[in-house]
């Protein structure tokens, strides 16, 4: 016996939905230049640390700040990319 696939177990309506939902809030609150974990507002493209940053805000909707917490900022990029560490 195999064990699923995190996810598999979902209905595929589920799925569906949790992935629209999530495009939805994510998508919004970056449109309107806002991080919607913390809420703060008029984020520009030099409130980010670099590209990679900025396409993960584009993606989550998370301002530099709330991605540094969240994935580990710069100790973490140093460990996992020492070539491109600042």
């Amino acid at each position: 016996m195999t064990l699923p696939k995190v996810g598999e177990t979902k209905l595929p309506e589920f799925r569906d939905f949790m992935k629209d939902f999530a495009q939805a809030l994510f998508s919004t609150a970056a449109e309107q230049g806002e991080c919607w974990v913390c809420g703060k507002k008029d984020l520009k493209a030099e409130d980010f640390h670099d590209e990679r940053s900025l396409q993960e805000y584009g993606i989550h909707g998370m301002c530099q700040e709330c991605q540094d917490e969240t994935f580990g900022g710069a100790a973490v990029l140093a460990t996992l990319l020492p070539e491109q560490a600042g």
